[in-house]
C-alpha cells in the first residue's frame, strides 16, 4: 500500500473511504497506512465492537471548503467485509446498518454548516445496461437516507452512473481504469442544487502517462524485485 499512499498524497486525495482489502494486511498495517495519508480515512459504520467510538485509523466524516461551499463527505464501508476479509482482522469492529448511519449524521453536518452532503463508500451497485436501473448496497442506501446529494459507490467493480430517489450515484469501474464524475450545479445566492450531472470518464487509460505516478511505480517494482524471483 505504500506506493498507492504516496501517490494518492502527490495527487491531492480529500478522502478515502475503507473497503474490505483494507483490512487484508492486518490493522498494524491499517493504521500505518492511515498515519501516512494526508488525507483522512472514513468510516462512519465501523465502531469498536459494543461501542460507538470509531477506531483510531478512521474518522466519521470531514467537511471541506470549496469556492464558498462546505462540502460534507461522510465515509461508509461494506458491511459485507466482515466476510470478505481475514475474521480475525475485522473481530473487534461492528459495521452499522448504512443508512442509519448516515441518517443520524446528517443533522450533525448540517449543523456543522455543511451546504453539500456527499456519502462516499465501498458499497457496491450495478447497473442494468439495458433500463440503465441501479441495484445494490448504493442503491438501497439512496433510497433509505434523507438529505444527501450523492452517493459514491465501490466494491463491486462495475461501471455506474444513474440516479436512485434522485440521487447520483457513480462507480468507476476499477482499480483506477475510470474516473467518476458527479457535477452538482448550486445555486450561488441559496446554496441550493439546481442540477446535477453523472457520469463515468473511461478514457483515462489511454492517457499520456504521468512521469511523477511512474516513477513512484518503478521505485516500487524495484523494490520488490528481488522478492519475485
Amino acid at each position: 500500500g505504500n506506493p498507492v499512499m504516496a501517490i494518492m498524497n502527490d495527487i491531492g486525495f480529500e478522502a478515502m473511504s475503507i473497503g474490505n482489502h483494507e483490512f487484508d494486511w492486518g490493522l498494524e498495517k491499517l493504521q500505518g497506512l492511515s498515519d501516512k495519508a494526508d488525507f483522512p480515512f472514513l468510516a462512519a459504520n465501523i465502531v469498536m465492537k459494543g461501542t460507538n467510538t470509531t477506531p483510531k485509523f478512521a474518522e466519521k466524516y470531514v467537511i471541506v471548503k470549496r469556492d464558498g461551499l462546505n462540502i460534507g463527505i461522510i465515509g461508509l464501508a461494506t458491511p459485507e467485509t466482515l466476510s470478505k476479509t481475514k475474521a480475525e482482522n475485522v473481530a473487534a469492529y461492528d459495521f452499522k446498518n448504512p443508512a442509519e448511519t448516515v441518517n443520524a449524521l446528517v443533522p450533525e453536518l448540517k449543523k456543522a454548516g455543511a451546504d453539500i452532503v456527499v456519502v462516499l463508500s465501498h458499497l457496491g451497485a450495478a447497473q442494468d445496461s439495458k433500463t440503465q436501473v441501479i441495484t445494490g448496497e448504493a442503491a438501497e442506501l439512496a433510497k433509505a437516507v434523507t438529505g444527501v446529494d450523492a452517493i459514491i459507490a465501490g466494491h463491486s467493480h462495475l461501471t455506474v452512473a444513474g440516479r436512485v430517489n434522485n440521487i447520483p450515484i457513480v462507480q468507476a469501474y476499477y482499480n483506477g481504469r475510470s474516473v467518476g464524475h458527479i457535477d452538482l450545479i448550486v445555486d450561488s445566492a441559496t446554496k441550493q442544487i439546481v442540477e446535477n450531472n453523472v457520469y463515468v470518464d473511461n478514457t483515462v487509460v489511454s492517457a499520456t502517462e504521468d512521469s511523477r505516478v511512474k516513477s513512484w511505480f518503478e521505485f516500487a517494482a524495484a523494490s520488490i524485485e528481488h522478492q519475485l524471483h
